[in-house]
């Protein structure tokens, strides 16, 4: 007798992310948990991780951080190279799931840990952002001048790599002088912030912010730091 054939783990995500995308959630997340059991019959961690992953983004909110923080220990856990080059991805996860709920010190532990994968895995954009979620945890922090510090390093390094500026980088220096009381020097980077986001089309569904940013740099004729 043929046994049966094993479960297509792909179709199985694919078929959720359509339900989630779809706006139908609790079906989706049926489909994820199928595919994470096949995963797992399978001995197939990168799935499992993935399964995992899509979870902690469909389940309730209150279940989410758990699912990720499954699917880091598993990537932690396992030999399988497509498992383990998850774990800088789920770290970023779970770094902004604990800053959004108000723990920073958790979420400074999160990024760190994060950057040091990224720094392992050579990718020089991740590591740069990386570096970015730790700068801003220390601001979350009130750790401000360590943070203007680090936007600062992070600015040349990014600028040095020859990589596109996408303004995030900026806004977060203009805060960290802000907060520190120096409105002045904050002016122009929120100039150029906004100039950067418009261009690209960013924050266009957080209107409030990017009108913030605009009024913060208003008086700037040009568009303010060499980007």
């Amino acid at each position: 007798m043929t046994p049966p054939p094993l479960p297509d783990i792909d179709a199985l995500l694919e078929r959720g992310r359509v339900c989630h995308a779809a706006g139908d959630p609790h079906t989706a997340c049926g489909w994820f948990q199928q595919a994470y059991d096949a995963a797992t019959a399978q001995q197939d961690d990168a799935f499992a991780i993935d399964a995992l992953h899509m979870l902690g983004i469909a389940d309730v909110p209150s279940a989410r951080l758990g699912w990720n923080q499954q699917a880091l220990r598993l990537a932690e856990q396992s030999q399988q190279p497509r498992a383990i080059s998850w774990q800088g991805a789920l770290l970023d996860t779970c770094g902004w799931f604990t800053f959004e709920q108000g723990d920073y010190p958790l979420a400074l532990e999160y990024f760190e840990q994060a950057q040091t994968v990224r720094e392992q895995q050579g990718e020089v954009r991740a590591t740069l952002v990386a570096r970015w979620c730790v700068a801003r945890a220390l601001r979350a922090l009130g750790r401000v001048e360590e943070a203007l510090g680090k936007q600062g390093e992070i600015r040349a390094a990014w600028l040095g790599a020859g990589l596109t500026p996408d303004g995030y980088g900026t806004e977060e220096i203009a805060e960290c002088l802000l907060a520190l009381g120096r409105r002045d020097e904050a002016r122009p980077y929120f100039a150029s912030a906004y100039v950067l986001f418009t261009a690209r089309g960013t924050l266009v569904d957080q209107p409030e912010r990017l009108a913030r940013i605009r009024q913060l740099g208003e008086g700037i004729q040009d568009q303010g730091p060499n980007q």
